[in-house]
């Protein structure tokens, strides 16, 4: 998990829904926790400690670029259950590091994860976490998640994006 405790992130349905998993997933697949997690009173701390997960969980807190590339690279899954985001560059980070992704289903989300990622409404951590256990329990959806997401994510470079904004003027100025 990447991000902060905002009501936005979605913290306490995203840790819903790896508290749902079978218990061999969540000892094989630790969940960690990076950015700014809050102190005792925020709603990461209250979620874990009324799941009863403060030992099943590490948490990371802030992270340098280097260790988030790295982090993202050795995921097994990334979760990005945001209700709202406003482009979403940890999904394109994580598909570009070929790990593969359980989002929500916000509009950005979907329109730039397409069909490399596994979605489900942010406020249904039940359905959250099926997708997460899907992913790390059937290889071919995996393998094909992973692939898909990095064909997708190739499309996101600055280069891709020049040439989209030179193709738009031109039609502009026809």
């Amino acid at each position: 998990m990447l991000g902060g405790d905002s009501h936005q992130k979605n913290p306490e349905n995203m840790l819903k829904a790896w508290a749902q998993l079978p218990e061999e997933l969540q000892k094989a697949h630790p969940l960690t926790i990076l950015g700014f997690v809050g102190g005792e009173d925020s709603i990461i701390s209250k979620t874990i400690r009324a799941l009863g997960i403060e030992n099943d969980i590490v948490i990371k807190g802030w992270v340098t670029e280097d260790e988030l590339i790295q982090a993202m690279q050795t995921s097994k899954v990334f979760i990005f259950a945001s209700r709202e985001e406003g482009f979403g560059f940890p999904l394109v980070q994580s598909m570009a590091s070929g790990t593969p992704v359980v989002t929500s289903e916000a509009d950005v989300l979907i329109e730039i994860g397409q069909d490399a990622i596994c979605s489900a409404k942010a406020e249904d951590f039940l359905a959250l976490s099926s997708a997460v256990g899907s992913l790390l329990t059937d290889e071919q959806l995996y393998n094909e998640k992973v692939k898909k997401g990095l064909t997708i994510s190739s499309k996101f470079t600055w280069e891709h994006t020049a040439e989209h904004i030179a193709s738009t003027y031109l039609t502009l100025l026809k």
